[in-house]
């Protein structure tokens, strides 16, 4: 089961190509390495990494599925949402990728903020 304090490592580990921002480092500001993550998808969409797709949301699946409750909150709060926040990635594109329970996330935040507006 992976939470809070393996998050960190875990990118680091599984995607050694993810720079983590020094300044994010020293209180493990959790949500601002998320966030950047999520431009390191974008990244890769843009690159077309197929292969490398796949094993992130594969990643994000069991942060969403094998995970403490903070971590999978943090998954879909710092992942899903920052992606959907800085993503000029159509949706369907990246719906293709999400694994069952991280797409129920995906669309839970479509629903929050659909709300919302």
């Amino acid at each position: 089961m992976i939470n809070k304090e393996d998050i960190i490592p875990e990118l680091s580990k599984r995607f050694p190509d993810f720079t983590i921002n020094p300044d994010f480092m020293g209180d493990e500001l959790i949500y601002p390495i998320l966030g950047e993550f999520a431009r390191y998808i974008v990244q890769k969409f843009r690159e077309e990494n197929k292969q490398e797709l796949i094993i992130i949301f594969e990643f994000i699946e069991t942060l969403h599925t094998d995970a403490d409750d903070f971590t999978r909150e943090a998954a879909t709060i710092g992942i899903l949402e920052g992606l959907q926040n800085v993503s000029e990635i159509r949706e369907q594109e990246i719906k293709k990728y999400l694994g069952k329970i991280s797409l129920e996330s995906w669309l839970s935040l479509n629903d929050f903020w659909n709300e919302k507006t």
